[in-house]
């Protein structure tokens, strides 16, 4: 699914002097613009483009608004359309127009226009394909059952301890995750989507390349990457955020290798910045292009010389988490990454396999500029999937599956805490690898740690166990007391201050669960140390505690 791509800088369509020297089989066009001026649009105003929860999420990271924001002019479009071409699409970020045409003339005269930069050729014109919905379930294959509550998919949540966010209840629930990929072949009538489809958590499908809302065909990658995130059948497969709401985007074409795709994609980024979308996996990326000509070179990926990753880049400053593959080329020519997992601000996912090993084909880092890639890693080898001619579970080896795969749990970390910046949750995810005191160039910080870096960011809060405990001591406003394994009837709880007066005491009836979380509300309590009395069943225990 990793796919090559022509190198939109050396594209061999230009304007000089009115000259144009085009391939003949393109036949659509990227027109760049010089500006925005003259738009109807404001960024004073902008629930006019941006939907309320694309403002709530800019509102809770800090994100302004600002001209990347305002949709293209409508005056350059009209302008543009009288010419007699077709607008396909625009895009905002990169304030271009995507236009269809084979009049030479036409291109001529929208290239003399006042506000026109350059026209690029990008690719070919795809009409929309007729398609045909099944009726008939693909029902699951219930001889596949395991014991396991996760199925086969057990190992590849276990591995990041991705089971200790569900077990809190934290299952990717409120968050919205998009999904940029090839087709979802079959996925409306695939039993482990049920839960999705039932309650209504499937918020909108989009179809960048035949330009229809239809994204149910043409590859079964994006259904079995979807899978690893969203399905939802216990003792067969259940992913890393079968509680989270999704968005299906098709960007990539499978039956060609054109530049349009990185526009593709980065106007599907711009629908999900729209609509409030708060995670993004992206299993696709860009580098040698089949006319070794028009390829990428490793200078490139730098972050900033492909569309792709100038997009990407807009992507995470507009307050996304996009996690994206880190490529399968580690053991050819190429070697190297893909744009766009060359963004600094990009979660870049390498694979490895059961025993933390660097997969072969996963791509290397660092980037082109010398920046620590990929960030971290995921199984990549042998990843459960659906499959859709089984009907139960398949294997697919690649940093396309292990990026969905450590997606989800990001999205079920993001849930613990929404209002937290994107920032402190990818450097939680990076502190929480096995290998973060010594990162390296194949697998980064190596495979986090959910568990970790659920207590990395949850900084005031007290975890114990039967088997002993964990202490973060100090809070402020706000403090949790996290009960594993270990199910309680009574819970007796009271804070003193250093002279043994009581100044805080909670009565809680116990849950016959293995983790019971209780959250204490400490606002009040000045500055200082304290001791805390936890009486669990008549059981007594004492902790140091110490408010900033």
């Amino acid at each position: 699914m990793l796919k090559c791509i022509l190198l939109l800088a050396i594209l061999f369509l230009c304007y000089g002097n009115n000259q144009l020297i085009a391939q003949p089989n393109y036949d659509l066009y990227a027109v760049l613009l010089k500006d925005k001026k003259g738009t109807s649009f404001s960024v004073f105003q902008p629930q006019a483009y941006l939907s309320a929860a694309a403002l709530e999420r800019r509102a809770i990271q800090g994100i302004s608004i600002n001209e990347q924001d305002l949709p293209i002019p409508p005056a350059y479009l009209i302008a543009i359309a009288n010419q007699g071409v077709e607008i396909t699409q625009s895009s905002k970020w990169l304030n271009l127009v995507l236009i269809y045409t084979t009049d030479k003339e036409q291109l001529a005269t929208i290239a003399n226009l006042p506000f026109v930069e350059n026209i690029l050729p990008v690719g070919q014109h795809r009409a929309i394909r007729p398609y045909k919905q099944y009726t008939k379930r693909l029902e699951v294959d219930s001889s596949q059952f395991v014991a396991n509550y996760y199925g086969h998919a057990a190992f590849q949540i276990e591995q990041m301890q991705g089971d200790f966010l569900h077990q809190l209840g934290y299952r990717g629930q409120e968050i919205e995750v998009a999904i940029a990929d090839g087709g979802f072949s079959n996925a409306y009538r695939t039993g482990v989507f049920d839960s999705v489809y039932q309650s209504n958590r499937l918020w909108g499908t989009k179809d960048f390349v035949d330009g229809d809302d239809w994204v149910y065909q043409n590859s079964t990658h994006g259904t079995g990457v979807w899978s690893t995130m969203a399905a939802n059948t216990p003792q067969m497969m259940v992913g890393t955020a079968p509680a989270s709401n999704y968005y299906l985007l098709r960007t990539e074409d499978t039956q060609n290798e054109l530049p349009v795709e990185e526009i593709h994609w980065v106007i599907a980024m711009e629908y999900a910045d729209s609509v409030g979308v708060d995670v993004v996996n992206s299993s696709l990326g860009y580098s040698v292009y089949r006319d070794k000509s028009k390829s990428y070179t490793y200078a490139d990926m730098n972050g900033k010389n492909t569309w792709i990753s100038q997009g990407a880049a807009i992507a995470t400053q507009k307050g996304m988490l996009l996690v994206n593959a880190a490529g399968n080329d580690g053991k050819k020519e190429w070697k190297y990454l893909f744009a766009p997992s060359d963004v600094t601000d990009v979660l870049t996912v390498g694979a490895v396999d059961s025993g933390q090993q660097k997969a072969d084909f996963s791509g290397w880092g660092p980037t082109a500029d010398g920046r620590l890639k990929p960030d971290v890693v995921a199984l990549g080898v042998s990843t459960v999937l659906t499959s859709i001619v089984t009907y139960g579970v398949a294997y697919g080896d690649g940093t396309s599956y292990a990026s969905p795969v450590l997606c989800g749990l990001v999205a079920s970390l993001k849930s613990a805490f929404p209002l937290h910046h994107h920032a402190a949750i990818r450097q939680a995810i990076k502190e929480s690898g096995h290998l973060h005191s010594q990162p390296n160039t194949g697998i980064g910080y190596g495979v986090p740690n959910f568990e970790k870096a659920y207590f990395i960011l949850q900084k005031s809060i007290l975890a114990v166990q039967e088997s002993g405990n964990k202490i973060v001591p100090f809070f402020d406003k706000q403090f949790t007391i996290l009960l594993q394994q270990q199910k309680v009837n009574d819970i007796d709880i009271q804070i003193k201050n250093p002279f043994g007066k009581v100044v805080f005491s909670q009565q809680t009836i116990g849950k016959q669960l293995p983790m019971q979380k209780i959250n204490l509300s400490l606002e009040h309590l000045p500055k200082g140390c304290y001791i805390l009395q936890l009486n669990l069943d008549n059981k007594i225990q004492y902790f140091q505690l110490f408010k900033n």
